[in-house]
């Protein structure tokens, strides 16, 4: 059963391994409106379901790409949003976040901020009380929550005790002739993240050529230093590269162009 709050049910069936089409908002007949919810839930006997969902902007045609969480399962008191900025230059960025509170009973909230090396820092933390089941929406939230308008990097959410927090932010940038472009980033906890003696993260489908370049966001989620050790490799030429990098508490830093950082002007190669 897929559940559109406040717009009631529709049910779909999949045969095994089967994948469905993606359902959309005129496909249910609901009116205009933002900040909507989906649960997509299994009401049979057998079988299990994953899902995504792609919003788009109608006027640049730029997908964003939403992957599933489930919120009962989330047990933490500290959560990490990278990737948020408000920047008012040449170029312009700005984030929409938004909270959910996926517990039975209120939340308080303390959100601080971890900028990027050398770019200004949150005067305070700000305090958010969310309800059951409620979604806080702060758009521009550097500028809404602090005043910042040329800084950026990863938002602190802490919480007493343990909550079901799911966070999230759409950074994009302005589009002159309409539109935006702009990508989905989810809050992390220290489950999501790797230690000492654990398995590597692996990062796939990463290109440097005169098309694509590849950025890469590291952060800290447990509030301790931390060194990091930092692997490419390309195929074509069998060739490995290693960088370490230490970072701070809570810190976010991403790299530029990391694959051309790594291994210098080596043409078009995918990773």
């Amino acid at each position: 059963t897929i559940d559109l709050l406040a717009f009631g049910h529709t049910q779909s069936s999949l045969t095994a391994l089967a994948w469905k089409d993606p359902i959309t908002s005129a496909s249910m007949s609901v009116p205009a409106f933002e900040d909507g919810r989906l649960e997509v839930e299994v009401t049979s006997s057998t079988g299990k379901a994953s899902a995504y969902a792609s919003v788009l902007d109608n006027t640049t045609q730029d997908p964003l790409m939403v992957s599933p969480e489930q919120a009962g399962r989330v047990s933490a008191t500290h959560y990490v949003l990278p990737g948020v900025a408000e920047i008012n230059g040449a170029s312009r960025f700005e984030s929409d976040v938004r909270i959910f509170n996926g517990g039975n009973a209120p939340v308080n909230l303390t959100v601080g901020f971890e900028p990027l090396p050398g770019l200004p820092d949150a005067p305070a933390d700000a305090v958010l009380t969310l309800a059951p089941g409620e979604v806080r929406a702060i758009d521009n939230a550097l500028m809404t929550l602090w005043g910042l308008n040329q800084s950026a990097g990863a938002l602190v959410i802490d919480s007493p005790a343990n909550s079901s927090i799911v966070a999230t932010a759409r950074t994009f940038s302005p589009v002159s002739t309409g539109g935006t472009n702009g990508q989905f980033i989810p809050a992390v906890t220290s489950a999501d993240a790797v230690g000492v003696g654990e398995r590597a993260l692996t990062i796939l489908q990463l290109e440097v050529s005169p098309q694509y370049r590849t950025n890469l966001g590291i952060m800290e989620v447990t509030g301790q230093p931390v060194t990091v050790q930092i692997t490419g490799s390309n195929p074509q030429s069998k060739l490995s590269v290693n960088t370490f990098r230490e970072l701070g508490a809570n810190e976010f830093i991403q790299y530029g162009d990391i694959l051309h950082s790594l291994f210098g002007d080596l043409g078009a190669q995918t990773v």
